[in-house]
């Protein structure tokens, strides 16, 4: 949930820029627009906590626009003060998510212009129908997120009068008050388990607060004509443990309620008690299979793993033996020219000497188609005796 305190009077940019000289802050359509996208997607929930006596109207309009544009569900809370302008920014949360507390003050009133207005009759009636014009906008607003009648808004617009929790409730500017947490975690509350008639019993003694009536048939009777019964108030009956139709305990001491028990959840059918369990037995097994399911894929995902690992390893010791372009060229050379054979038969060690490229004795063997092979000693050792018979 996206939180905005908005504790500072409305203004624009301009009005905001001259306010920071003197140390005072304010709120703009600025910093709303802002705060909206600052908001994560997936978040669909913003909450206003609203202390503020309002001011420029076109600029709260344009909040409430933006605000109301976002499609997230917006509740908001008064505390102290909302007024003017500020009122449509309670008024952008939803009717059933707007609280207020106790003491907080709502104020709806007609629009106006601070400070000095210059101009002719022409300027003045311009200025006169563009308040009006606002005004018809405001309490359009009103009369759309309260339901309240529009001619009593109106008259409370004229009126320029704060109204309490109470009347705000009941025009539908809020839905509900906001209780101390002391009070709220011990107010007694119908429980769904009591008979009709001790919920009817309930309810009534909720609105006139008189005389309550315990579980065991006796009576409780308080010092005060209306309200559910709280820590604190004053008690006509004796002192000591009065159990309530609900389940609630109130402790009575000096005639003062003094503590009041929740009542404790009991499971009294042992059936609903057997089908908890079932239902528990059932997610239990649910949970297991799902366990052995994310064993099951952990295993593939770990072969899968090894398998990657062992193609890898194949890839590199391809890239390591694999052969570069000279290899291929003088490879394909050997086959051409005959292969091993032919590489063995023009194999030779030690270094030839420079000879005559027109015809050698070796070349007229190789012609002949001799497969004999002579080493280099050898053919040296010809060669000589060939020369010494052509000397002769």
């Amino acid at each position: 949930m996206a939180k905005l305190k908005i504790y500072s009077d409305i203004v624009d940019e301009e009005c905001k820029a001259f306010m920071a000289w003197g140390g005072l802050e304010g709120i703009s359509f600025l910093d709303i627009d802002r705060f909206i996208g600052s908001i994560p997607e997936d978040d669909g929930e913003i909450n206003l906590t609203i202390n503020c006596r309002g001011g420029m109207t076109d600029e709260a309009l344009a909040m409430y626009d933006a605000l109301r544009a976002t499609g997230k569900t917006i509740s908001a809370e008064v505390i102290g003060e909302c007024s003017s302008s500020a009122t449509l920014l309670l008024l952008a949360a939803r009717k059933d998510l707007r609280r207020a507390h106790p003491n907080a003050s709502i104020l709806i009133h007609n629009p106006y212009i601070c400070g000095f207005v210059e101009g002719d009759a022409k300027r003045i009636g311009n200025i006169a129908e563009s308040l009006e014009d606002v005004r018809t906008k405001f309490l359009d607003i009103y009369v759309e997120r309260t339901g309240a009648d529009r001619e009593v808004l109106s008259a409370m617009m004229d009126e320029d009068k704060p109204m309490n929790v109470a009347k705000a409730m009941e025009l539908g500017f809020i839905s509900e008050e906001i209780l101390p947490i002391s009070a709220q975690n011990k107010q007694p509350k119908i429980n769904a388990k009591m008979s009709i008639k001790e919920k009817i019993f309930m309810a009534l003694a909720k609105v006139f607060g008189m005389t309550l009536e315990t579980a065991d048939g006796k009576q409780l009777e308080l010092e005060k004509e209306s309200g559910e019964p709280v820590v604190g108030d004053a008690v006509v009956s004796e002192d000591g443990e009065y159990l309530m139709p609900d389940g609630t305990t109130i402790v009575v001491e000096e005639s003062k309620i003094t503590e009041i028990r929740p009542a404790e959840e009991v499971v009294d059918d042992p059936a609903e008690r057997g089908e908890e369990l079932d239902d528990k037995l059932e997610v239990d097994e649910q949970l297991s299979e799902k366990d052995a399911e994310i064993d099951r894929l952990k295993a593939q995902l770990a072969e899968k793993d090894a398998e990657i690992d062992r193609l890898r390893k194949e890839l590199d010791d391809a890239k390591s033996n694999a052969k570069s372009d000279t290899d291929k060229r003088i490879l394909n050379m050997v086959a051409v020219g005959g292969g091993e054979e032919w590489l063995k038969s023009v194999k030779s060690q030690g270094k030839v000497d420079k000879r005559d490229t027109k015809s050698t004795a070796m070349d007229k063997m190789q012609a002949k188609g001799s497969e004999e092979r002579i080493s280099l000693v050898e053919y040296r050792k010809r060669k000589a005796e060939r020369k010494a018979q052509a000397k002769k």
